[in-house]
């Protein structure tokens, strides 16, 4: 993953990565456990918000749907018996 920041100088990021690192190692043990879910869920949510940005600078004209356009797709989903949904097997 990316851990760049535009604007953001590099030597202020590997400060940041410094006092990280000291603030796991001064957790005791015990604390690691309490405090691994959410270390985690932080690092996955970044993880997902860089690939959702990478994947909207991507996007065409016509690549998705606004809210009116899916809405309306699943409500025609629905109408369609079960049979043709699945190619009438």
């Amino acid at each position: 993953m990316d851990t760049s920041f535009p604007g953001t100088p590099f030597s202020c990021m590997q400060s940041l990565r410094h006092q990280l690192h000291q603030l796991i190692d001064r957790l005791p043990d015990a604390n690691l456990l309490e405090v691994w879910p959410t270390l985690e869920g932080i690092y996955y949510d970044q993880y997902l918000l860089a690939a959702i940005d990478k994947t909207q600078r991507s996007l065409k004209p016509g690549d998705s749907l606004n809210p009116e356009e899916a809405l309306q797709l699943l409500q025609n989903c629905r109408s369609v018996p079960q049979a043709a949904q699945v190619g009438g097997y």
